[in-house]
């Protein structure tokens, strides 16, 4: 929506273990051209649960 993030993703590696959070808007509308029509002031923030870094 006009630029704005509507998505936050913090990563952090320690001892081969990947931690961090995912914080998205409470209420995101999309409309039914898949555009961003709004989005509410309240965010959730929810942990990453699983991590495993892979070969390469």
């Amino acid at each position: 929506m006009n630029g704005q993030n509507i998505f936050k993703l913090t990563l952090a590696i320690e001892r081969g273990l990947i931690s961090g959070s995912f914080t998205k808007s409470k209420t995101l509308t999309i409309s039914q051209d898949g555009d961003v029509s709004g989005i509410g002031p309240e965010q959730v923030t929810l942990p990453v649960q699983k991590s495993k870094l892979g070969a390469g």
